[in-house]
């Protein structure tokens, strides 16, 4: 540990060397923005001072010239082409629509570098966007992972340590609208959780909102992640082929008709059915951990257990159609296919005293599939009015089949089965009076159908049915107005919606507010109001391996819509290579359903009379800090969250407030990135508040039952550890149209054993025929390597 720690130290003091400069630009004539750039970098620009008029231009930090190229590209559509490296021609862009900047609002306006590299700041509605292809090296990731990238924000954690199950300012991983190229989500992780479902290697953008949402994002009331494939013709071929030691992937950009017609499609594969890597097992010990596929879980001194069958694999596959008839035109077909399989099957042989050993055979099947379809027309009507059109499908399904046998007499089965049915489309209109006004105002339409079953059987005479099949049709309108001038941005909403199957309407107001004090000073405010009609809930008793308990269901006369309310106010420092981001929330939920077994307190059990729901509230307020220095090419930042999230159920703890389940009081980041000729260097440490757990504080011997004291009252061991990085590029090829990269990754370097989940259970194998209670506790990752070799043609 001692030898980490002054690793770590030299690290942090490593030598920086680059050509950054200090730049402060605010509303700036072009003009002198050239002059100083020449001055300060030691270059000459050659132009037609006509494409300079009457143009301004924004920055404030620390960038290096091909940086402040880069920024003049997006902002004032001027390319750049270097002749040598003192001499550099600008021109006007004329691959671009050249309407107003405003115009050009989906593709909002981008502050410097948020944290590092590949991660930019939207002006106009303060949502982050994150570019894969772009993105610099994260510490613990050897390549970039959709979702788990988002994890290095403020504001956003994953108690659970999965990349898909993220947390966003006290929300919960159902209540995120998730996005592929406008297709919804209900599955967005391979291997439960531990990896995204997303191919970044097709990703152009993620876009994710905290708060402030644009009012064209409806049905959830957390966070929001737009993720989108690029809507950019290739030019030539483009093909990578890559591999580590869990999956495999390849990826296809091919332009079909130049400048017309393009085609883009991926696919990935783990081959953990073929070959067990040494990530594998480690992730495989997390995620099995105290379930039949550790070794029998709960097994005594009279027990063998004997393993026969466990294959595991995931894939998923990408194909996007792209045409461009004219300029004034795009149309896109996306699809994408998500699925995880997991086969297994076991013997555990008992011996009794007095008689002949029994074997217990059992089989356990679980099918996870997300498939989706979109189609997006965008047109431009004018030089002021845009027309965008989507229609999407999106089908969920979750099957787990349970079967065991015990002697030639005793069969025991189990289905259950969870699906929905979404489809959708949306029309909007956007129109641009000029630069610093702009209006978008559209209609969506959702309908959802979800269906679940959950079928048990004892020796044919024995059966229980548990279903459901729900149908919902959502009608929304939404309006927006953006303002864009000098030191204000200011984007109002106003979400409108009718749910016909419960006879309901809603209304969503939303804001968001940015004003510039100086060039260095800025501060901003967001309120929105939120509605959800869908949700996931726990239950216990439908997975006997201990994964993926849960079941998405609609509202109802039963099951109340979510709604949530979330203020936030802020402000934003720059300078000289620093950034101070600091953002204070406050949001209140009501509506949250819960299934009564799940509570961990006593007098809550369901009984067959009653309610099976309890339905309650919750209040989320926090602090999220960002601190970030760059200093030529190191880069430094500290995210930290100082929240609380309190649950109110009128039926658990006596009504008052407990902590909710994930509630963190503290997460804290540290990240480090340096980047020298070819090699990429990132190492990082976090550290957090353990989760909330209940206490037991007896056995109810009469009810077989274990008594809990009060809820959440007590909490795991402080989670922290430290993950490190190193990537090589190169190119494979002497024409240089072949490059590679080898990558290495170590998830918690020191191998601390992080509890995230502690439960408990009876047992009631003791000599006495009395129950007792065993302790199970859940661990992180230990220290866990990875290995990345990649093509790119």
């Amino acid at each position: 540990m001692k030898k980490v720690f002054i690793i770590f130290i030299l690290f942090l003091n490593f030598p920086l060397f680059a050509q950054n400069q200090n730049l402060v630009y605010q509303e700036e004539s072009l003009v002198t923005v050239i002059k100083d750039l020449e001055e300060k970098f030691s270059v000459r620009f050659s132009f037609n001072s006509e494409i300079l008029e009457g143009k301004t231009f924004n920055f404030s930090g620390e960038a290096s010239l091909d940086d402040i190229l880069n920024l003049l590209e997006k902002q004032v559509l001027i390319s750049s082409q270097k002749i040598d490296e003192s001499n550099i021609i600008l021109k006007k862009d004329e691959s671009a629509i050249l309407l107003t900047q405003a115009f050009n609002l989906d593709e909002v306006l981008l502050n410097a570098e948020y944290l590092t590299v590949g991660f930019d700041k939207n002006e106009d509605d303060g949502s982050i966007k994150v570019s894969p292809s772009k993105l610099g090296i994260l510490p613990g990731l050897t390549e970039p992972d959709v979702l788990q990238s988002l994890q290095m924000l403020p504001g956003i954690s994953s108690p659970t340590e999965t990349a898909s199950d993220i947390h966003i300012r006290g929300g919960t991983p159902d209540q995120n609208l998730v996005l592929w190229d406008g297709i919804k989500m209900y599955h967005q992780g391979h291997f439960f959780g531990q990896i995204s479902a997303f191919n970044p290697y097709i990703t152009e953008t993620i876009n994710v909102f905290r708060s402030g949402t644009s009012a064209k994002y409806g049905d959830r009331i957390s966070g929001v992640v737009d993720i989108r494939s690029s809507e950019e013709l290739p030019d030539s071929l483009e093909a990578g082929i890559g591999i580590n030691l869990v999956h495999a992937d390849v990826f296809i950009k091919a332009p079909l008709v130049k400048n017309k017609l393009s085609l883009t499609t991926s696919a990935r594969r783990s081959y953990s059915d073929i070959l067990n890597s040494i990530t594998f097992q480690k992730m495989s010990n997390k995620v099995f951990q105290n379930t039949k596929i550790d070794g029998g879980g709960t097994l005594t001194a009279d027990t063998e257990f004997e393993e026969l069958k466990n294959r595991f694999y995931f894939t998923d596959y990408n194909l996007k159609l792209l045409w461009k008839p004219n300029e004034k035109h795009t149309l896109s077909f996306s699809s994408l296919w998500v699925t995880n399989k997991l086969d297994y099957k076991s013997k555990t042989t008992y011996t009794f005293e007095g008689s002949e050993p029994s074997d217990l055979n059992s089989a356990d099947d679980l099918d996870l599939t997300n498939n989706g379809f979109n189609f997006k027309w965008d047109a431009t009507l004018s030089d002021h009015v845009k027309l965008n059109t989507t229609g999407y499908i999106s089908n969920y399904t979750s099957a787990y089949f349970y079967e065991d046998t015990f002697g030639p007499d005793d069969l025991y089965k189990s289905n259950t089965a969870n699906e929905i049915k979404d489809k959708g489309f949306t029309i909007g209109l956007q129109y641009a009076q000029n630069k610093h006004h702009v209006f978008r105002l559209g209609y969506d339409m959702s309908s959802n159908d979800i269906i679940y079953q959950i079928d048990t059987d004892y020796n044919n005479s024995n059966p229980f049915l548990d279903k459901d099949d729900d149908k919902l049709n959502l009608h929304s309108l939404f309006t927006e107005y953006v303002y864009l001038q000098n030191k204000w941005t200011f984007q109002a909403g106003l979400r409108a919606s009718k749910i016909s199957s419960l006879n309901k309407s809603l209304i969503e107001p939303r804001l968001y507010i940015n004003r510039k004090l100086n060039n260095f000073w800025d501060i901003k405010a967001s309120y929105e109001t939120k509605n959800q009609t869908i949700s996931k809930v726990l239950s216990t008793n439908q997975n006997y391996l201990g994964l993926g308990n849960s079941l998405w269901v609609l509202a109802d006369n039963d099951r109340p819509i979510m709604n949530s309310k979330q203020f936030s106010i802020g402000f934003l420092f720059e300078e000289q290579g620093w950034k101070l981001d600091v953002d204070a929330y406050y949001k209140k939920t009501k509506g949250l359903t819960a299934l009564k077994e799940i509570f961990n307190t006593a007098g809550v059990q369901p009984d067959d009379d009653a309610d099976s729901f309890n339905k309650g509230k919750s209040e989320s307020f926090g602090i999220d800090f960002l601190v970030k220095k760059q200093v030529k090419d190191f880069r430094t930042w500290l995210s930290y969250s100082l929240s609380k999230t309190n649950y109110f159920f009128d039926e658990v703890n006596n009504g008052k407030a407990y902590l909710g389940n994930f509630d963190q009081t503290h997460v804290l980041s540290l990240s480090n990135t340096y980047k020298y000729n070819k090699f990429q260097f990132s190492l990082g440490w976090s550290i957090s508040t353990g989760k909330p757990y209940t206490n037991p504080k007896g056995v109810n011997q009469d009810a077989n039952l274990i008594d809990y004291d009060e809820q959440n009252a007590l909490r795991l061991k402080t989670y922290h550890k430290l993950d490190a990085s190193v990537v090589y590029d190169f190119l494979f090829s002497k024409k240089n149209n072949v490059k590679g990269r080898i990558g290495f990754s170590v998830i918690n370097i020191y191998d601390r054993k992080n509890e995230l989940e502690k439960t408990f259970r009876l047992d009631s194998s003791s000599n006495n025929n009395s129950v007792r209670i065993v302790e199970q506790t859940n661990f992180g990752l230990g220290i866990t390597p990875n290995l990345v070799f990649r093509l790119n043609f």
